[in-house]
C-alpha cells in the first residue's frame, strides 16, 4: 500500500497556493468591508437619479438636505409632517446591512433646525436656525450654528460669531476641508452667495461670490476641495434647478444648468454629497414616493445619482 508523500516542489506550490487563496480572502474582506463603511455606493453607474434610502430616509412625508458622517455610515436630514408645521433634523444609520428608523437629534425639534453640514473630519454638524441666543436675539432669525461631537452623540448648539452671522438672514452652510465657509445671505435687498476664509478659532469677514449669473440663488454647496459649487436657484416656468459653478484661480465661472441628468420641472434643491465625493444627493417635489399634491405641494424625497455620470457637464481633470 502506497502512502502518500510530499515533495519539496509541492509543498512550495500548497503554501503558494495557500498565500494566493489568503490574499484574495484580504482583498475580499477589504472589498466587503469598503462597502459597509460606503453604504451609499451603488454596483452599477447610476445614470439617472434613483430615491435613497426609500422607507428609512426619504418616506411619504417631506424631506430635504442630505449630509453624511466621514464614513458614510451616518445620514442627517431634515423631515417635516404632512403639514409642514414643524421641522426636525434625524439621524438615520446604516446597521447590519440597512438604515435604521431615523431618530431626531438630542437638540432639534423646538425650533426650525435645517439644513446640516458635517465636516470632513466628522467633528462638526453646522447647520441653520432661527433659535434665540444668548445673546438676546429672539426666536426667528435665520444664523448659522454647530454643535460638537460629544463621544458619540453631539453638545450643545453654538452659533457663530456676527464676523459670519448678521441681521440679515444666513442658511444652508457648507464647508470645504481647508475651512471655507459657504453660504447664503439674505435681506430685503439682496440674495448672495459668500464664502468665509477660516481665522484663527474663527472666520474673516465674509465675500459675495461674484459671476454665478443667478438672480436668486440659494442652498450653495461647495466641494470639499473647493473645486466646485453647485446651487439652487429659480428658472422661468419651473420651481427651481440646481446649477453648477466651477473655480478657475480666484474666480468662479457662469453658473451652468445640470440639465435633466438632474432637474426636472418640479423643484429640485437642496443639493449634498457623498463623503467620498462621487455621488450627488438633492431633493425632489417630483412624483416619487407619493404622486399627489399636498396642501399645493409634493412632499418631496431625497434623490441620489453619479455626480461624473451627469450628461453635457465637462469637469476639470
Amino acid at each position: 500500500m502506497n502512502k502518500s508523500h510530499t515533495t519539496p516542489d509541492r509543498a512550495r506550490k500548497n503554501r503558494n497556493s495557500l498565500s494566493a487563496i489568503v490574499t484574495l480572502a484580504f482583498i475580499v474582506a477589504t472589498t466587503c468591508t469598503a462597502g459597509e463603511i460606503r453604504p451609499y455606493t451603488h454596483s452599477k453607474v447610476l445614470d439617472e437619479p434613483v430615491i435613497f434610502g426609500e422607507g428609512f430616509v426619504s418616506t411619504e412625508l417631506p424631506e430635504f438636505a442630505t449630509t453624511f458622517s466621514p464614513d458614510g455610515t451616518e445620514v442627517f436630514f431634515n423631515r417635516m409632517p404632512a403639514d409642514r408645521s414643524r421641522i426636525e433634523m434625524l439621524v438615520s444609520r446604516f446597521v447590519d446591512g440597512s438604515w435604521t428608523e431615523a431618530e431626531a437629534l438630542p437638540f432639534s425639534g423646538t425650533y426650525r433646525d435645517v439644513d446640516p453640514f458635517v465636516s470632513g473630519d466628522g467633528s462638526r454638524l453646522y447647520f441653520s436656525s432661527d433659535r434665540p441666543d444668548d445673546d438676546g436675539q429672539e426666536a426667528g432669525d435665520w444664523n448659522t450654528w454647530y454643535v460638537e461631537r460629544d463621544g458619540s452623540g453631539w453638545g450643545e448648539p453654538v452659533r457663530l460669531g456676527s464676523e459670519v452671522n448678521s441681521e440679515a438672514a444666513e442658511i444652508f452652510v457648507s464647508l470645504t476641508d481647508s475651512g471655507t465657509l459657504v453660504f447664503r445671505r439674505s435681506s430685503d435687498d439682496a440674495r448672495d452667495i459668500y464664502t468665509a476664509e477660516r481665522k484663527g478659532e474663527g472666520f474673516a469677514s465674509p465675500q459675495p461670490i461674484p459671476g454665478l449669473g443667478l438672480e436668486d440663488p440659494g442652498n450653495p454647496l461647495i466641494a470639499r476641495d473647493g473645486s466646485f459649487l453647485i446651487v439652487a436657484s429659480s428658472v422661468e416656468g419651473r420651481s427651481g434647478d440646481l446649477f453648477i459653478s466651477f473655480r478657475q484661480g480666484n474666480q468662479w465661472t457662469p453658473a451652468r444648468n445640470l440639465g435633466e441628468s438632474v432637474n426636472s420641472v418640479y423643484a429640485d434643491f437642496a443639493p449634498g454629497l457623498s463623503p467620498d465625493g462621487k455621488y450627488l444627493f438633492f431633493t425632489s417635489e417630483r412624483p416619487g414616493l407619493v404622486a399627489e399634491t399636498v396642501e399645493g405641494r409634493r412632499p418631496g424625497d431625497i434623490y441620489q445619482v453619479e455626480l461624473r455620470a451627469l450628461r453635457g457637464i465637462t469637469w476639470p481633470d
